[in-house]
């Protein structure tokens, strides 16, 4: 089978089209890639400082426990009728004093302040 000069060119140029287009296809796809690379670094970046976040909370958390743990054992030794030494107010919901020796914090709601802080 014989194929003419300008038969042979046109099934270049297709060649050369569909080249060009898969060349575009790659270009398109690196440059997703890339961008996805982007993202994911981003991603990555976001979830590290998440997980810090996460660590101080819980840091927080177990401070805030100790805490608790430490009023709920001072609470239990408060009895009506104590008197307290006041020895702080550490905000408007709190003091601190001391009774028989130990101190500890207790909100302002458990007392009757008989002599104010100065």
């Amino acid at each position: 089978m014989v194929i003419s000069l300008d038969e042979k060119i046109r099934n270049m140029d297709g060649e050369m089209k569909e080249n060009e287009t898969l060349r575009e296809q790659i270009r398109s796809l690196e440059e997703a890639n890339k961008a996805q690379g982007q993202e994911r670094e981003e991603l990555e970046k976001r979830i590290k400082k998440l997980e810090g976040e996460k660590s101080q909370l819980e840091s927080r958390i177990s401070k805030q426990e100790d805490k608790n743990k430490q009023l709920n054992d001072n609470l239990k030794e408060l009895d009506e009728g104590d008197t307290i030494t006041l020895t702080q107010r550490i905000d408007d919901n709190w003091y601190e004093g001391t009774l028989n020796g130990k101190t500890g914090m207790f909100p302002v709601s458990y007392v009757n302040v008989t002599v104010p802080l100065p």
